[in-house]
């Protein structure tokens, strides 16, 4: 058999596949259950490459077992580290079969079915913001960072024709993901073009700077390019009030970009939703679902409210791919930086149609009355600090037992301990020149009892530490 026969050998895809499954539901089994640990941290990259370049490859089997044990262990219910989705098992499977089929997107004749799908599901986003449906039009794209480039780069397409001529700004809160500063800066702004707006003491930006800073620019002789807006900010998980900002924006006629990436599902949750309240007076949104959409990366929505400004931020002529240069909906090229873009839809689809929305509604309502509760708990722990009342899923913290010393390489060696040790998973960030202990509640089998047991662990090592 010859190798290209051994490669597409039906049978044998068909016994590895099997494999595979079974192997991926008793690892997803055994996550539920808290059973092993969540990462077993190797401290050496160089050593982890050496293993790897010597890796003894015996069989697919195998392999796919190595590969597992030796990666983060997301589907575990004491990780609570990442924005990362612990992906539901339809939404994986609908991503294997986008991989194994391969149709690239960027035009209707290779994915027609695709197409049609990627426009149900954007259309499903448009309603749940609160978008007109007869105006409004959006695409899927491969990540939050890609979709907030798309969103600023139709911002900028929609400023020249309102201000040409005039020097551009994007204001944005200072806890806002650095993806903004990439996405200007691929957009030729310099650094001074990213005004960062302090943010109040629950990290929501600062209204009242955020209109002087406004005012200024416009004094001096330049003009707002986007006001970027946080639903939810990376490090706390604060939602920046976009009725006001939408006020400001709409007063100034400038652009109003939402970055929901991770907090931007709180759309499908009854209870949640009034924190996204006005969103829907945005001109522009994303929102990924690979964050609390239980589904796996890369998938993230950009919405416009304005179906016209999804067309013309990319609009080129392409007679190699188009027959027209109009606006086509099912021709994806023309609204995306990707061409070969991958059929990302069906993971969003899938989910939706096989569990319902409801399903959405149900897994960000639990994860963030969690975090609440979570804050409750550490709030009477007279050795603990919380840093901010959580609007989602993040709760930032720290052990505290006394007031004074050196808190910051405390909780900094609690946390390398924690990762070392690797029965749960949380990561660190910084507020204020204070180093924080982060909580990301993803998974959806954590429960308070895993967080009172990590809190115990906290403390026991933060006990046994000394200076």
């Amino acid at each position: 058999m010859s190798k290209l026969d051994e490669a597409y050998d039906i049978e044998k895809f068909r016994d590895q596949g099997h494999q595979l499954i079974d192997q991926l539901a008793d690892h997803l089994a055994a996550t539920q259950k808290g059973d092993d640990k969540v990462v077993r941290y190797k401290e050496s990259p160089d050593a982890e490459l050496t293993r790897w370049q010597n890796y003894k490859f015996e069989s697919l089997d195998l392999f796919f077992k190595d590969v597992l044990s030796s990666n983060m262990q997301v589907h575990h219910r004491r990780y609570i580290g990442h924005q990362v989705s612990a992906p539901a098992p339809v939404s994986a499977l609908a991503g294997l079969l986008s991989e194994f089929a391969n149709c690239g997107m960027g035009v209707y004749e290779m994915s027609a079915g695709g197409t049609a799908i990627e426009r149900i599901v954007v259309q499903e986003f448009c309603k749940a913001v609160g978008y007109d449906m007869d105006s409004s039009d959006g695409v899927l794209t491969s990540g939050g960072t890609l979709a907030n480039l798309t969103g600023l780069l139709a911002a900028r397409a929609d400023y020249l024709t309102k201000h040409p001529g005039k020097r551009p700004y994007i204001l944005v809160s200072e806890q806002a993901h650095f993806c903004v500063d990439r996405g200007a800066m691929t957009m030729g702004l310099s650094n001074d073009q990213v005004v960062k707006i302090d943010t109040t003491e629950d990290y929501s930006i600062d209204i009242v700077q955020l209109e002087n800073h406004i005012n200024e620019i416009i004094k001096s002789g330049g003009h707002v390019l986007t006001v970027v807006a946080c639903a939810c900010t990376t490090s706390t998980g604060s939602y920046d009030d976009l009725e006001a900002i939408a006020d400001i924006c709409e007063r100034h006629n400038i652009w109003m970009h939402v970055d929901g990436a991770h907090g931007g599902a709180a759309v499908f949750s009854k209870k949640y939703r009034s924190i996204c309240a006005h969103i829907e007076r945005a001109d522009s949104i994303i929102i990924d679902a690979h964050k609390m959409m239980l589904t796996p990366a890369l998938a993230t929505a950009v919405l416009f409210k304005k179906k016209k400004n999804s067309y013309r931020t990319f609009a080129i002529e392409a007679d190699y791919l188009f027959e027209k240069n109009d606006e086509e909906w099912y021709n994806l090229a023309k609204r995306t930086y990707e061409t070969t873009k991958y059929m990302m839809c069906i993971k969003i689809y899938a989910l939706f149609k096989h569990h319902g929305l409801e399903l959405i509604e149900e897994y960000v309502t639990r994860q963030y009355d969690l975090a609440r509760g979570y804050a409750d708990y550490l709030n009477v722990q007279s050795d603990f600090e919380v840093a901010h009342k959580p609007m989602s899923n993040i709760l930032c913290f720290r052990y505290a037992p006394q007031k004074s010393g050196d808190l910051n390489e405390l909780n900094t060696i609690i946390r390398k301990q924690l990762l070392e040790n690797g029965d749960f998973y949380i990561v660190q960030t910084v507020l204020n020149g204070n180093l924080y202990l982060r909580v990301t509640i993803m998974s959806p089998y954590t429960d308070m009892s895993d967080l009172i047991d990590l809190t115990e662990e906290i403390r026991k090592v933060g006990i046994s530490t000394s200076f």
